[in-house]
């Protein structure tokens, strides 16, 4: 916990100024991005279905009817044309039946775009759409009433539409969502299956703050040339250090064959999120390159109807990426990863352990984002990038299990000590 609230400190540390629009009339730089958090409710439409299957008699209910409060990060880019949000659920509210259970889900990642820019006391139309493991899971009865179904696991593209309505650095939004793919088999106990139907539909309703950082300090010294004067004076002393910080989440992108054969009820879900992560590097200013040693400590989880699986993964990588160009402070880079990875597979059936296997591996992996970065000798950067690992596994008595995944680190804070000491210095 205390690691998330570091984490957000240093995202808020840039929102102590005042917010503006004037990317109405100046498409510069410093106002293609603008950094949002606040809240949202979401209501989950009551028309889905699925059952649970005891002694194999089948019992149909009811899944959705119920609020998901949701933590909102994000950002308006594009001048106020677009906007791209992440969103944490911290709970449900609402429909429950005696020992009926049923959770799912819309959107972790949303996409909107606005025709007419955002501005201040308009409302403006979005059209978007969202990404979404869309998971379910619904608690069984009878023999394994105890025991939750996993999570089931299908990426969904839910489609987005809704309305905007800004009042001074306050961004409303009524959002409604509507799943294209909802229907799937999936497993309702350890043999058999039923027909699981997603709720077609959903809505929420949310409040950000939206806050500016880079105009008002940046932008004129960028305009009247001091900046540049400032770069040419110290890009001798640009090569630096970085140290950061941030929250990531993965995703197994294989399932492995043991699973597949002979444990289909399992979930195929196994993610993992809010896994801090902290990276030492040094950066190249002459190439725009950067070298970064990442550590992240990963614990994945399926199961379903008394079997659990955990998936340990302890990864420290060295890795290199070159940043491509420069859009507007925008800088999307591509670089590979070598590293060392410490893995282990624990399965446990009804809480006896039936296998558990430990190994450390050479990895291999790719990585690619983008920095926002206000200009180029700045001692803060923010950094989104995904890792990808095409080849990752441990032997195991009961075959190859797999840990391919894909990494998401939605926002890092990247601070370069030695430039924060030079600015220091100057400003005295």
């Amino acid at each position: 916990m205390c690691l998330k609230r570091l984490f957000f400190c240093l995202l808020l540390l840039q929102s102590n100024y005042g917010f503006s629009q004037s990317y109405l009339s100046n498409k510069g730089k410093f106002h293609f991005a603008q950094g949002s958090m606040g809240v949202d409710f979401q209501y989950v439409g009551a028309n889905g279905s699925s059952s649970f299957i005891t002694d194999n008699v089948a019992t149909p209910f009811q899944v959705g009817g119920y609020y998901i409060p949701r933590i909102v990060i994000g950002g308006l880019h594009f001048w106020g044309h677009a906007d791209i949000a992440f969103n944490f659920p911290i709970g449900a509210i609402g429909k429950k039946e005696a020992g009926k259970y049923s959770f799912s889900d819309f959107d972790i990642m949303t996409f909107k775009y606005y025709p007419w820019a955002i501005q201040k006391n308009k409302i403006r139309p979005f059209v978007g759409t969202s990404f979404n493991i869309n998971t379910f899971q619904q608690r069984g009865t009878g023999t394994y009433k105890n025991y939750y179904s996993g999570n089931d696991f299908k990426l969904g593209f839910p489609i987005n539409a809704g309305l905007s309505y800004q009042k001074g650095s306050f961004l409303f939004n009524l959002d409604a969502k509507f799943n294209l793919n909802t229907n799937r088999t999936i497993y309702a106990s350890r043999t058999q299956t039923t027909t699981l139907n997603l709720p077609t539909y959903g809505v929420s309703f949310g409040v950000r703050k939206l806050f500016e950082s880079t105009a008002p300090k940046f932008e004129k010294r960028f305009e009247d040339g001091t900046m540049a004067k400032e770069y040419e004076q110290i890009k001798h002393k640009l090569n630096a250090f970085s140290f950061g910080i941030g929250l990531s989440s993965s995703f197994y992108t294989n399932i492995s064959d043991y699973n597949k054969a002979e444990r289909k009820f399992v979930s195929a879900n196994q993610g993992a999120v809010f896994i801090p992560e902290f990276g030492i590097g040094y950066y190249l200013d002459k190439p725009d390159l950067h070298f970064n040693l990442a550590y992240r400590k990963f614990n994945a989880y399926a199961g379903g109807y008394g079997i659990g699986q955990l998936y340990a993964r302890q990864s420290l990588t060295l890795e290199a990426f070159k940043f491509l160009f420069d859009y507007k402070g925008f800088l999307p880079f591509v670089g590979v990863g070598v590293g060392k990875d410490n893995l282990r597979f624990l399965e446990q059936d009804l809480g006896k352990t039936t296998v558990d296997v430990s190994a450390s591996k050479v990895s291999t992996s790719f990585i690619f984002g983008w920095d926002i970065r206000y200009h180029r000798n700045y001692w803060l950067m923010l950094r989104t990038n995904m890792r990808y690992y095409p080849s990752l596994s441990i032997n195991s008595p009961v075959g190859k299990i797999k840990f391919n995944q894909l990494e998401l680190n939605f926002i890092q804070a990247v601070v370069y000590p030695q430039r924060l000491k030079d600015k220091l210095k100057r400003n005295k």
